[in-house]
């Protein structure tokens, strides 16, 4: 790379460029964009990208990278696009890549990444965040739901533990949220139902139990709702079937089929 360390954006997104992605990237001091997406690069992500103090936007996705990924990041201020997915990257997520205030969109799904999420989340102005397929366990922080935030995807982990939102600093932008396949228990959040910009739910496959809450007929906007594969019972409240007679809610799974259902629900789109 010598010769280069004027450069303000290194892409080389979409090739088929083997072997390690090298150290000497962190001298590219004016860096505002890397995108080395959709190549084959192996190894670990070097700790030099620490270095790149002006970088805006990383892409790593979709290469063979693997090992840990490095708790680097804390002087990555300008950093708003962080993009890890489909690699083989095995460790836990660092805390120093969810403390960059002006981090925005985040994708580390579909590699093995483990462990706990951090419990704190400084990155305020977060609207995407995709970890799903994974490995990750224990609970789902709260601090994950921030404001800004329209996507949420943690499906296809190992989190236990109920869902939990600060009425404080509720997601008042969230669309879509997704935490099927889980290990998630306990009774659903009423306070779910307050968040009138949700329009596509999944929480099927996973052990919450009790009823649905009635608070979620408030949900106005909500297109599609997944709630099969759980240990939930009782009467789906007549707001959510309002949702779905109304036109409102297309697509509505539940446990509802049987002589003896685990849920009665008259909208239910498909029982299974």
């Amino acid at each position: 790379l010598s010769g280069l360390y004027q450069v303000y954006s290194f892409s080389f997104w979409t090739n088929e460029i083997t072997g390690p992605i090298p150290e000497s990237l962190g001298k590219l001091s004016l860096l505002n964009v890397l995108d080395l997406g959709s190549n084959l690069f192996t190894g670990q992500i070097p700790e030099s990208i620490g270095r790149l103090t002006k970088l805006e936007e990383l892409y790593l996705d979709q290469n063979n990278l693997q090992y840990a990924i490095p708790d680097a990041f804390s002087g990555l201020t300008s950093l708003h696009t962080v993009t890890l997915s489909e690699n083989d990257l095995t460790s836990t997520l660092p805390a120093s890549l969810v403390q960059i205030k002006s981090l925005k969109y985040f994708e580390a799904h579909s590699n093995n990444l483990v462990g706990a999420l951090p419990s704190t989340w400084q990155c305020k102005l977060l609207k995407e965040c995709l970890l799903h397929d994974n490995q990750f366990s224990s609970t789902i922080p709260s601090a994950i739901f921030k404001r800004t935030m329209t996507i949420l995807d943690l499906s296809n982990n190992n989190f236990e533990g109920p869902i939990r939102i600060n009425p404080a600093k509720p997601p008042m932008k969230l669309a879509e949220l997704d935490v099927s396949n889980n290990k998630l228990s306990g009774a659903l959040d009423p306070y779910l139902g307050s968040l009138s910009t949700l329009q596509h739910v999944s929480i099927d496959n996973n052990k919450f139990s009790g009823q649905l809450p009635r608070e979620w007929s408030s949900l106005n906007q909500l297109q599609e709702l997944n709630i099969h594969l759980n240990d939930l019972s009782g009467r789906v409240p007549d707001g959510v079937c309002a949702l779905a007679n109304s036109g409102k809610l297309k697509s509505f799974t539940a446990n509802c089929s049987g002589n003896s259902p685990q849920i009665e629900c008259d909208c239910c789109t498909l029982c299974v």
